[in-house]
């Protein structure tokens, strides 16, 4: 009989407990999924508009790549000879070590796109693919370039691969073989 009243009074203390969450997180939720939502708008919109804005200024010329990378010896030497090459004809090419210039500081296009997608790690080097239709893509090369300089070239290749593989197919649809 004890054991039974005990239980009852666990299911109730549960039962309350459960009920003051709620209590709490309800207006917590009411007052934070619309700030979410408007939020995650807002980032469409930009992402939209950054994305109709390339197309625009760089479509013609055969550009739908942003590439972005820096001088640090890890990957500087690797990216100048073998990546760049492929990329040159189809890419905007930055300079990560160079955003205390004025180019950077002036924000250009090219500059807000990587950004936006770059976004706070692992972001450098990153090759940023915006095709003339279609969704936006990102090729990150931070981890890759760590596994590489530890003797771990799989993964590297692989990110290489895949996007000189995806920039083919964009460049072959747009008649730039």
């Amino acid at each position: 009989m004890l054991q039974s009243v005990v239980r009852g009074l666990r299911c109730l203390r549960d039962l309350l407990l459960l009920a003051a969450v709620v209590l709490i997180l309800a207006p917590l939720l009411v007052v934070a999924l619309p700030i979410v939502a408007v939020t995650e708008l807002w980032r469409r919109v930009v992402e939209g508009r950054l994305t109709r804005q390339f197309r625009t200024t760089y479509g013609r010329a055969g550009k739908f790549v942003v590439f972005v990378y820096s001088n640090s010896p890890n990957w500087q030497e690797r990216i100048e000879s073998e990546v760049l090459p492929k990329l040159e004809p189809y890419a905007i090419v930055l300079n990560w070590s160079e955003r205390s210039t004025p180019r950077w500081k002036s924000r250009p296009l090219e500059v807000r796109i990587f950004q936006v997608w770059g976004g706070s790690t692992e972001f450098n080097p990153i090759a940023i693919l915006i095709p003339p239709t279609g969704s936006v893509e990102t090729f990150r090369f931070w981890r890759a370039y760590r596994d590489f300089r530890h003797g771990k070239p799989v993964v590297l290749k692989e990110v290489e691969e895949k996007l000189f593989a995806r920039v083919g197919e964009i460049a072959k649809k747009i008649g730039h073989v």
